[in-house]
């Protein structure tokens, strides 16, 4: 189930349990236990998992956090590393 920015702001700076909560498309948020939210990406690389740190929520928003998903998807599917090609734009 997608999340919403509703969801989110509840969320926001609450003490609470650490958590990680899917979006979609390997899209997710991790949620500290002081409430700090940041965007994450999960896929693999030569069959190991990688985790990408986007950006804290609410600097990156939804949409601008959905907006990386054709591009790491596109990366993969040439073979690439997503964790090095932001860094060659």
């Amino acid at each position: 189930m997608a999340i919403s920015d509703t969801k989110l702001r509840k969320l926001l700076y609450k003490n609470q349990t650490p958590q990680v909560l899917s979006h979609r498309d390997s899209l997710s948020v991790r949620v500290s236990a002081k409430g700090v939210i940041t965007w994450q990406y999960r896929c693999r690389v030569d069959g190991k998992q990688v985790i990408i740190s986007l950006g804290r929520y609410p600097g990156l928003s939804i949409k601008e956090a959905q907006k990386y998903i054709p591009l790491f998807q596109n990366w993969l599917s040439k073979k690439k590393d997503p964790r090095r090609e932001p860094k060659l734009m």
